[in-house]
């Protein structure tokens, strides 16, 4: 969906293809959505979206419906009708060649079935050989496996222009606290999981699958209670840097050269170690846990995690379990959907994404979205300089770091040369396992690297994100689409939509984490004590409102976890509203439309891009794990804390979302 801002007003190049109007409504919110009889103070996520909500239900082999979803829906469909180009011709260079062939394994179901396990045999082997502590060890390094442990590549927290190797605490079968929480549905999560784990187990020939499956989810509740918490891993102060012999020396229970000779990762001499007693913990569990249940954990997670690449036996297992019993999916996608999905998303996206932008993502599109960027980038600036609480030191270093920000706008960026990678029609899971090693030796490669790191881009997915390293934005072309960016649209709704998405993107850089790192992208302290003290006063307001709203009956946001994006939505309101007047300084006074202010159709913009609906059960899932608020409280919640929205809608005391002048979060 592109962005159409008034060619009249914003000055849109003549090469762009011809629109009849917006995608939505008359000038780029759809108003038939709104409900009404709701007033905006009382709920203004219902006040623009209600009647939407009202009309439209989720479809049984969904889990959601809305914006977000809506937007990947159509690049599902453009990025089909690409693969399977692909498949049937081959593309002109060698990704797109591969690109094809990987996606033509995926949809070839037929032959999934006549190979049956062959394919998975050979690892299941390894597994089944694995006597010893160390053997296990080494086979929770390799990246064919998932494991819990986690050994990974990312840039060097005070060197960025070089990476360096991470451990961490590795994922589970399950969200961590779906193993722990004494809750009677929990329970009956727990087995319904039991259930699945034993049906994979038996669906891979393995003897008495019942009772290794009991043993299995017992051995990941003890792991699981040794992990942080999704909150406390956001606490990058909790992460360290380590030699190899210090690393030895503190977790003696792992053997780390093997560990990184298996990872694919020698060479290594220090390591960025996060979840110290997690680690310990769990390889106290691997010295006393008996090695049978080990290598049925290892079994299981290998058939589980490549279910898709195997028969049906194993897919439809998996889809009753993750799909119909966590997320209360009826019906599974058709398998073209799930192929784009992981073809875009997991295994090749940088690769798909540079045929997409080729294709569905012009050059004056990027124009228009940059010039909205150095907008609201200006607005940032100036809120800054006139922050009543930045002492000089510190507002000098905010400054600096605001300066050399950059952002890429659609662009697929670097994308990988897979020339090196064997991709067999006839061979999805092999596929999936040597694209995994490419990737892990790519890694490698890049810890010898001078250059500074380059985070990997997937354009089609529709998102964008902030990277502290390299003090960047990405915006990729996926996500500049009606109602995110439409060139046809009032002006007031692009900077509403796309430009409070940057404002909040450049509020990463200054959020609860993002400001512990430098205009070079170096972790530093760079704040004074008194500028931290006063932010942190108000980031602790902020949590704590956040924390008192429910995401469903008696179940409460988690105000630590979502602290890091409630702090970028609340910036980046406040500065893409700043920069929308600097645009009306430019070009005049904003008409009324549809009896609609200028400033109006902004908060609605932003409210509409906010328009989601999930199963409950999905709900509950993403407030255990989910670093975003709920979609109406990322409209609500941030509403009642600018006192602009309170003047464009005439918000007063006797509406619900009222809060009083002192109670209001004011950061930027």
């Amino acid at each position: 969906m592109k962005y159409r801002v008034l060619a009249m007003i914003v000055g849109v190049m003549s090469t762009l293809p011809a629109h009849a109007g917006p995608r939505f409504g008359a000038f780029g919110v759809d108003l038939t959505a709104r409900d009404l009889t709701v007033r905006p103070g009382d709920d203004f996520w219902a006040y623009a979206n209600g009647g939407w909500s009202a009309r439209v239900a989720i479809a049984g082999d969904i889990d959601a419906v809305g914006v977000s979803p809506d937007l990947a829906r159509e690049g599902e469909a453009r990025v089909r009708r690409l693969l399977e180009d692909l498949a049937r011709s081959g593309g002109k260079d060698t990704n797109g060649r591969r690109v094809g062939d990987l996606y033509a394994s995926w949809m070839d179901e037929a032959q999934l079935e006549r190979r049956g396990l062959a394919p998975a045999r050979p690892f299941l082997a390894r597994i089944a050989k694995a006597k010893s502590r160390a053997t296990l060890q080494a086979l929770m390094a390799n990246v064919d496996y998932a494991a819990p442990i986690a050994l990974g590549v990312s840039a060097h927290p005070t060197e960025p222009t070089r990476n360096i190797v991470t451990v961490a605490q590795g994922s589970l079968g399950m969200p961590r606290d779906y193993f722990l929480n004494p809750d009677a549905r929990y329970i009956a999560i727990r087995r319904d999981y039991a259930a699945y784990t034993a049906r994979i187990l038996a669906a891979g020939g393995f003897a008495d699958p019942e009772a290794k499956a009991a043993r299995i989810v017992a051995l990941e509740t003890r792991i699981a209670q040794a992990q942080s918490t999704p909150a406390q891993q956001r606490d990058e102060s909790l992460s360290r840097i380590m030699t190899l012999q210090t690393l030895q020396a503190e977790l003696p229970q792992w053997k780390w050269s093997q560990l990184l000779d298996a990872a694919g990762l020698d060479g290594a001499v220090e390591a960025q170690v996060s979840d110290v007693p997690a680690l310990r913990t769990l390889g106290v569990l691997i010295a006393e846990e008996p090695a049978s249940s080990w290598r049925d954990y290892l079994a299981y997670r290998f058939l589980s995690e490549h279910a898709e690449s195997l028969p049906s036996t194993f897919s439809v297992a998996r889809f009753d379990f993750y799909s119909k019993s966590l997320s209360g999916v009826a019906t599974p996608p058709p398998r073209w959907r799930r192929g784009v999905t992981l073809m875009n998303q997991i295994w090749m996206g940088d690769a798909v994404g540079q045929l997409y932008v080729s294709r569905h993502f012009p050059p004056e599109a990027e124009h228009q979205v940059r010039m909205i960027f150095d907008d609201v980038k200006e607005a940032f600036r100036a809120r800054i300089e006139r922050s009543p609480w930045m002492d000089g030191p510190t507002r000098t270093g905010a400054l600096a770091k605001l300066a050399t920000l950059t952002a890429r706008i659609g662009s697929a960026g670097q994308v990988q040369d897979y020339s090196a990678l064997r991709i067999d029609r006839a061979d999805l899971l092999g596929n999936v396992l040597r694209l995994a090693r490419f990737r892990r030796e790519q890694a490698r490669l890049s810890l010898a690297a001078t250059n500074p790191p380059d985070y990997p881009v997937n354009p089609v997915s529709g998102n964008g994100y902030y990277y502290a390293a390299a003090n960047s934005i990405t915006l990729e072309a996926g996500l500049l689409r009606p109602p995110f960016f439409d060139p046809a649209a009032d002006p007031a709704v692009n900077y509403g939509a796309i430009g409070v998405f940057i404002g909040h993107e450049m509020g990463h850089a200054f959020d609860d984490q993002g400001s512990r790192y430098d205009a070079d992208g170096r972790v530093r302290d760079w704040w004074t004590a008194s500028s931290r003290a006063a932010f942190d006063q108000r980031i602790a307001a902020l949590k704590a409102q956040y924390g008192a709203y429910e995401v469903l009956p008696g179940l409460k946001v988690d105000g630590a976890l979502t602290l890091g994006e409630n702090i970028a939505d609340l910036g980046g309101l406040e500065a893409a509203y700043a920069a929308y007047q600097r645009f009306q300084a430019r070009t005049g006074p904003a008409p009324v439309l549809d009896g609609l202010t200028g400033e109006q159709r902004f908060f609605l913009a932003q409210a509409q891009t906010r328009r989601t609906k999930l199963r409950p059960d999905v709900a509950r899932q993403l407030a255990t794990i989910d670093t975003h608020a709920p979609s109406v409280l990322r409209a609500n919640g941030v509403m009642r804390n600018n006192d602009a929205w309170y003047a464009a809608f005439g918000v007063g005391p006797t509406h619900r979302l009222y809060l009083s002048p002192t109670e209001r979060v004011r950061i930027w």
